[in-house]
């Protein structure tokens, strides 16, 4: 009987310590607590390894489905941060209770940002008779908020400011879109190590913008030798030119009728040594040429004539 009784007492006096071991049970006053929940853009896109750091401390990071989970946190209140590259950083202030692991979503506010810059200068005489200078600017905008959302798109030199032209989709999600613009100005030294801002904001307030310094602006162009512009050919006939520096060259000779788009002649890759090309084989008519030149950094220059066959 005395063993018995010594036994039930045992049992009684434990009790009180058995929730313990229960780090989610509401009777427990130190019961544990935590949170869960997707994060997703406002087009409603799962949004992965986003980082939630909670009064920044404790980290966790979304998986590829938007899931995040924060547990065997203390009850009390907490600051949560949410960020991650390219998306505005959201705050909250969330409550954690004993017992309980709440499900709290959030919608994320994509920033449109440039995933892609090519700008080159280009610097033509047409037919020696005007000299065309150029900045060319073609970008690649992406927005998780869908490209639409994209408000300006704006290109930045000194004090001249251009708007970029939409010109297409550049993924299959309208995320991303392909714009271009262009800077002229009478001298092209003008632009050599200036440095050009590209611009983006969108409709719920967020931007970024980039700095970009153009450099070795080609002033120069190939000095054609032979056919004269306006010279009438016969067969066969050297086509003969002079080139300036460590410059990629490509040659185009195109019926006048057909246009530029309509090449009957294309050389292509070509070093910088002179060169001559002997042509034969082009029927009577007017033709133009234009040997351009390319650096590096993809600025170009270039001239542009006209010859006759009879």
């Amino acid at each position: 009987m005395r063993k018995f009784q010594f036994i039930l007492f045992l049992f009684l006096i434990g009790c009180p310590d058995a929730p313990h071991d229960n780090l989610y049970d509401l009777n427990n006053p130190s019961a544990k607590g935590g949170i869960t929940g997707r994060v997703l853009t406002y087009a409603g896109r799962p949004v992965e390894n986003v980082r939630i750091t909670l009064n920044d401390t404790i980290i966790s990071y979304s998986d590829e489905d938007g899931y995040y989970l924060l547990k065997n946190l203390k009850p009390g209140e907490y600051i949560l941060k949410i960020e991650k590259k390219d998306y505005k950083t959201l705050f909250d202030t969330i409550s954690i209770k004993s017992g309980f692991i709440d499900t709290i979503d959030y919608s994320v506010v994509s920033i449109p940002h440039f995933t892609y810059i090519k700008i080159y200068s280009r610097f033509t005489r047409w037919y020696d008779m005007n000299v065309l200078n150029e900045v060319l600017i073609n970008a690649v905008v992406t927005d998780y908020d869908y490209i639409i959302d994209a408000q300006n798109i704006l290109f930045i030199d000194n004090k001249d400011t251009i708007n970029g032209r939409f010109i297409s989709f550049a993924d299959p999600d309208g995320f991303s879109g392909f714009y271009k613009g262009k800077f002229q100005k009478e001298d092209i030294h003008s632009f050599e190590n200036d440095t050009i801002i590209l611009y983006a904001d969108d409709k719920k307030g967020t931007s970024s913008y980039k700095n970009f310094v153009l450099k070795n602006v080609i002033d120069t162009f190939t000095n054609i030798i032979k056919p004269l512009n306006g010279e009438t050919l016969t067969f066969p006939y050297k086509f003969i030119w002079s080139r300036f520096g460590d410059y990629r060259y490509t040659i185009l000779i195109w019926k006048r009728e057909n246009g530029i788009d309509d090449p009957s002649v294309i050389y292509e890759g070509l070093g910088n040594l002179d060169t001559t090309i002997t042509i034969s084989n082009l029927s009577p008519g007017i033709y133009e040429w234009s040997p351009f030149i390319m650096n590096n950094n993809g600025n170009m220059g270039g001239k542009t004539g006209w010859f006759m066959i009879r």
